[in-house]
């Protein structure tokens, strides 16, 4: 969930492979990605950013992007 002045926001990712499908929000595919990569978990464990204007909304949109990126690229290199 991404929370600012009275607007939330909550980028989902969801993989759709035969008639199986696979999917989180921002804040599990976060915790899930960091952990993916070894690192340490994220604090919080659910991060939920909040953004004060429209350039912090954007970046924070971008970084959702990437990490969509990057969990895409872990999930179909773990399928092959």
């Amino acid at each position: 969930m991404i929370q600012g002045q009275g607007t939330s926001i909550e980028p989902c990712l969801n993989f759709a492979e035969l008639e199986k499908r696979s999917g989180s929000n921002f804040a599990v595919m976060a915790f899930d990605a960091t952990k993916a990569e070894g690192k340490a978990a994220p604090v919080p464990p659910y991060p939920r950013p909040n953004f004060h204007s429209p350039s912090e909304l954007r970046e924070i949109v971008g970084f959702s992007l990437e990490l969509a990126l990057k969990i895409g690229c872990l999930y179909y290199a773990k399928a092959d």
